[in-house]
């Protein structure tokens, strides 16, 4: 039993353990699919609470579908592009970022019309006025060059020799970031002289997750060993009159990496400092649409234009008409123009407003998880399933509360999902085998209990032949059948004369006991009076309880009900809490046996002025083989079996009612039961 037991204690321990340390491993791993549903927690977050807008000197200039309406179909001719950048200087815009690449020429420039007209003597002359006349690609690139402006770019996994212009120098502290970011082997770039026209240079990409949702844009991408900046960085650089770029990677003065390699902290841009993950993305905290933010291209070219709402402000050119097909999915929408993401993450650099994910979570969440799993694993072997599951419920809803305290006070991301469903797998391992543990001792003691009825019914079955025979033995030889005896002789003949009726007695609770489990007990029912139960055991201990200098009394009212049950079993109740209240009465106490109406039926109860029973023995009265106060029992020689009030419950459940008992240590004790005037099987009239 001890190894058996020992066995289960070590699996309640060994299982949870290993699940506490495998999720802790797959915490530090970061792996993908966990990840996954982090991220579905903190779009959660994002959706119910965005950034809040604060005004912010960003302007998206959205080339919408009434622009396109009003101007003309996509693409625009390169001169009216021309005249929004030209616009835009004039009301002076900070910096302008192009969210649109130019990579093939403008097909209304006149040099290509002519091209495209026959070559015949009724055309020469058009084509040779058309030839002279500006290149609208030349006008569009002489607009940007009078402006400070950056132009974009696309990194593609479709190789190619070409390789974008590289407008910004770039500084690295700390590891290579090259190894960190994505690498892409061609591009599309802008006509050449656009290109060199821009004073800024910067990819367009964004990198969706699987679920094809924008959690997270690349600040830094490269193409082979060259690092190329976003758009939004160029657009803050140029803003700032910035020359580059500075990076900051693990190894790097005050980037905590405690000598691992954890990938780039940072970007500096001019004054500017934007956090990133190691692979230098950053992640937008997405505000709603504003129309502060947003001018349709259409409003800008009109006469007349307030030029406050664009001096000084970083004008992002886009669309956000879905036939150009820049549209993404983000935490807030399904359909967000791409020039809107790269407008908010130049808004939140500027206001400074950062939504992070702290170098220490990862660490912090492991922490919390290991707190709470080994508690669960130290305390549900000794306080139970109950007590632990109310505290680990409760520790594990409090992770809810504070992780969104932290995002929307704070604008930290902390999980409180994964360690709490972690615990839950850990707690329920623990309880699951501390129920096949219990399940196992109460199979074992169900066999073990059976062989011990089995034993003790043969045994007592056997043994009440031989005991009455040497009782009847012992009876002839006090009679003086085989001679006479002398006082001595005869004491000790009446010691075993009382001894063989205590194990007579004891042989027949274990019988009763045997037939009661075995669901062997009939009931014999009849009619019968209270009165005729009570006083019949009342005059059977009237001479032992005055010899005892004991009062005993009966209160048993004439007109009771009469009930439908069986008098020999409910005599044996009475007679075993009468002769129980003697047993523990002292000389010159009070015993009252009485009965009294009790609804439809009829309420018996035995009342003592003996030594009473604590309150926490109470609830073992009625077990079976339970004997309270031994040294009590021993100070008064009191014999039994802790068989008696086992049995009396079990034959006042079987007519219907119930027994209890009201006493106070040292004041006493009141034995009562019910029986029902009409018990469960009485005929009707």
């Amino acid at each position: 039993m001890g190894h058996r037991e020992a066995a289960w204690r070590w699996a309640q321990t060994l299982v949870p353990s290993l699940l506490l340390l495998g999720a802790l491993a797959l915490r530090l791993a970061r792996v993908e699919t966990l990840q996954a549903y982090q991220d579905k927690i903190f779009d959660a977050y994002q959706a119910l609470s965005p950034r809040p807008y604060r005004s912010a000197p960003v302007r998206v200039i959205d080339i919408d579908d009434e622009s396109l309406a009003r101007l003309g179909p996509w693409p625009w001719p390169r001169p009216l592009m021309a005249r929004l950048m030209t616009r835009l200087s004039e009301l002076g815009a900070a910096a302008v970022a192009l969210d649109i690449v130019f990579s093939e020429p403008d097909r209304t420039s006149p040099r290509r019309l002519a091209d495209l007209m026959p070559n015949l003597p009724e055309t020469a002359a058009f084509r040779e006025k058309a030839r002279l006349l500006p290149d609208h690609d030349a006008l569009l690139a002489q607009a940007m060059a009078r402006t400070r402006a950056a132009a974009g770019f696309m990194l593609t996994d479709r190789a190619s020799p070409a390789a974008p212009a590289l407008k910004a120098g770039i500084a690295y502290a700390g590891d290579s970031p090259l190894s960190y970011l994505g690498d892409f082997s061609g591009a599309v770039l802008n006509l050449p002289e656009l290109e060199g026209a821009a004073a800024g240079h910067g990819f367009l990409n964004f990198i969706p997750e699987g679920d094809g949702i924008v959690r997270r844009v690349p600040l830094l991408l490269r193409k082979g060993p060259v690092v190329y900046p976003s758009l939004a960085l160029e657009a803050l650089r140029l803003a700032q009159g910035a020359d580059g770029l500075a990076v900051k990677s693990s190894g790097a003065s005050r980037v905590p990496s405690f000598g691992q390699h954890t990938g780039i902290n940072s970007v500096k841009v001019g004054a500017l400092v934007l956090p990133t993950d190691a692979a230098g993305r950053f992640r937008p905290h997405y505000s709603e649409p504003s129309p502060e933010r947003t001018i349709p291209a259409w409003r800008l070219l009109e006469p007349v234009f307030p030029k406050e709402r664009v001096a000084g402000a970083i004008a992002l050119v886009g669309s956000s008409a879905p036939r150009l097909q820049d549209l993404h999915a983000t935490p807030l929408h399904p359909a967000a123009p791409g020039v809107e993401i790269q407008a908010q993450i130049v808004e939140q650099a500027l206001l400074g407003a950062f939504l992070r994910r702290p170098d220490w979570a990862d660490g912090a969440e492991a922490a919390y998880l290991l707190a709470l799993g080994g508690l669960l694993i130290l305390l549900l072997p000794r306080l139970g399933a109950a007590w632990c599951g109310i505290w680990g419920l409760t520790m594990a809803a409090a992770a809810f509360p504070l992780s969104w305290y932290a995002y929307s006070r704070l604008h930290w991301l902390l999980d409180p999902l994964f360690p709490s469903l972690a615990a839950l797998a850990i707690y329920t391992a623990s309880s699951l085998i501390g129920r096949l543990r219990d399940e196992a001792e109460r199979r074992r003691l169900l066999i073990l209990d059976a062989a011990k009825d089995h034993f003790v019914s043969t045994v007592s079955h056997d043994l009440r032949g031989p005991v009455n025979a040497m009782i009847m033995v012992v009876q002839a030889m006090r009679a003086g059948l085989y001679g006479p005896l002398n006082e001595k002789q005869s004491q000790n003949l009446l010691r075993v004369e009382t001894a063989g009726w205590q194990l007579v007695l004891l042989i027949s609770n274990i019988l009763d006991a045997a037939k009661i489990k075995a669901g062997r007990m009939k009931l014999h029912r009849q009619e019968v009076r209270p009165r005729e139960l009570v006083s019949p055991v009342v005059e059977i201990f009237a001479l032992v309880a005055a010899s005892r200098g004991t009062a005993l009394e009966t209160r048993v009212p004439d007109d009771l009900p009469p009930l439908f049950a069986d008098r020999e079993k409910l005599e044996q109740v009475v007679n075993n809490l009468v002769s129980n209240a003697l047993k523990f009465t002292p000389t010159g106490g009070r015993i009252i046996v009485g009965a009294e109406l009790d609804g439809d039926g009829v309420r018996f109860r035995v009342d003592d002025t003996g030594r009473g029973i604590a309150a926490e023995d109470i609830p073992k009265l009625f077990q079976e083989f339970q004997q309270l106060d031994a040294g009590l029992r021993k100070e008064l020689k009191i014999a039994g079996t802790g068989l008696g009030l086992a049995i009396c419950r079990t034959i006042i459940e079987a007519h219907g009612g119930r027994i209890w008992v009201e006493s106070e240590k040292g004041k006493g004790s009141s034995f009562l039961f019910t029986i029902p005037a009409r018990a469960h099987g009485a005929p009707t009239a």
